[in-house]
């Protein structure tokens, strides 16, 4: 994977129903470089499947950062089990043989089971609970969940509807979607554009970095003090490692910074931290290779879910289709 395949993910999360004409003109570089570079990207397993995810303020969720310490008793296999039976519970990444980092989105309402359902697991002995802010940086800014809370917009059946048909799969031909709704291309297309231009539906990616074939590690930078500007220091990083980094996220109880970047030798990594430890505003660097471990579906689907259930019967007397599921077929269908 090299820059032009990393613009490319950058493009689609932020719009993954970007015409690849589009981007090929954005990176000077012809459409079939584009459909080759993403079908690489694909059958390697970096692109996992084109998706759509409300954003947090939509949905009401917090982003919980939780790091977990077991003292190795307990077999990854079981607590990866116990991983999947969390609603809350997104990624989790293991830092080491008995140290695992984990991504949640939590209702407000959710937070204390949340904790009290981990600290039931066998085998945990220290959890470290932090709330956490995506920061949007100069390079960085696409509008996914990576960079950004959103905004949040209420949504009518029809766009619930709609929504239905492309949280599995982005890039569904309008053709397709009009076909087995029956509503008109000109209201797909129109609620299309709202979709693609609000702050509060992200049309992204679903990606597993840990299949790029490289080295991804979380770079932790510890503020010097508190008048330190966290997204100071992450356009400092954005701006100094472009082909690195990925996205920043702002923990402010602990006054960090955890830069998600991946590098293609270990003595990067070296180099990174020389570097992060002279700027005069960080106080103390960290890194830590991270793995893939675990990758939920996300709260999207079961938030829609409970919009259908909040309609009023007059609401609900307009045609949902979303009231049975896309077919397989549906929701394999890509461009």
């Amino acid at each position: 994977m090299d820059l032009l395949d990393k613009k490319i993910i950058r493009r689609l999360l932020g719009n993954s129903r970007e015409s690849f004409h589009s981007i090929a003109r954005a990176f000077d570089v012809t459409c079939p470089t584009i459909t080759s570079r993403v079908n690489r990207l694909r059958q390697m397993g970096v692109i996992q499947r084109f998706v759509t995810e409300l954003s947090h303020e939509t949905m009401g969720v917090e982003w919980i950062l939780t790091e977990i310490k077991t003292n190795g008793g307990i077999r990854k296999s079981d607590l990866l089990q116990e991983f999947q039976s969390n609603a809350c519970i997104g990624d989790v990444y293991m830092l080491g043989r008995s140290r695992y980092l984990v991504l949640a989105e939590v209702y407000p309402e959710e937070k204390s089971g949340y904790v009290s359902c981990l600290k039931k697991i066998d085998d945990i002995e220290y959890i470290e609970v932090s709330d956490i802010h995506p920061i949007s940086t100069q390079i960085s800014n696409g509008n996914c969940k990576f960079t950004t809370r959103g905004q949040k917009i209420d949504l009518s059946p029809i766009e619930v509807d709609l929504l239905r048909f492309l949280v599995r799969n982005s890039r569904t031909p309008i053709k397709t979607i009009t076909d087995c709704t029956g509503y008109s291309t000109k209201l797909v297309r129109r609620v299309m554009r709202k979709f693609i231009q609000c702050n509060g539906i992200h049309l992204t990616l679903k990606l597993n970095l840990s299949q790029c074939g490289q080295i991804n590690f979380i770079l932790r930078t510890r503020l010097r003090d508190m008048t330190v500007q966290a997204d100071e220091i992450a356009d400092w990083v954005s701006c100094r490692y472009p082909e690195e980094l990925w996205f920043t996220l702002f923990a402010p109880r602990s006054d960090s910074l955890l830069h998600y970047m991946t590098v293609r030798q270990p003595q990067s990594i070296e180099r990174v931290i020389r570097e992060a430890i002279k700027h005069p505003r960080i106080e103390d660097v960290e890194a830590t290779i991270i793995y893939s471990m675990f990758k939920s579906e996300g709260r999207t689907q079961q938030f829609l879910k409970h919009c259908i259930g909040n309609f009023s019967e007059d609401e609900l007397e307009l045609p949902l289709s979303s009231l049975h599921e896309p077919s397989l077929l549906e929701q394999e269908i890509h461009t």
